[in-house]
């Protein structure tokens, strides 16, 4: 979860990445892009959820979605766009029916339904 600013320690003696780097010299600790995406999914994937079958159509390069069952019987779809192209999304569950959404590029978003 934290390194220095070095990305020191790690197994490999190479410069790594975390969530956090810690400065210790000058006492400040820096927060990259992925502290923020896992506290989003801490936000909406609730502790005991299980990850459930997802099956894109169409995998466009930087694109990425996953999808969980909540303890509420809820299903999350979160879905990253790390791209600079923008895409329209369709999400669809043959039990629940369809949404169509955009996604804008360089985004992380999150859609929640209940069975």
């Amino acid at each position: 979860m934290a390194l220095d600013v070095f990305g020191h320690p790690n197994k490999d003696l190479k410069a790594g990445d975390a969530p956090l780097l810690i400065d210790s010299k000058n006492k400040e600790y820096f927060k990259n892009p992925n502290f923020y995406a896992i506290g989003h999914f801490s936000k909406f994937v609730a502790p005991d959820s299980v990850r459930v079958e997802l099956t894109e159509s169409k995998s466009p390069p930087y694109f990425k979605s996953i999808a969980f069952e909540r303890p509420d019987n809820s299903i999350v779809v979160v879905v990253s766009n790390m791209g600079t192209t923008e895409y329209d999304l369709t999400i669809t569950d043959p039990a629940h029916g369809k949404i169509d959404t955009h996604v804008p590029a360089r985004s992380l978003q999150t859609y929640i339904y209940w069975n």
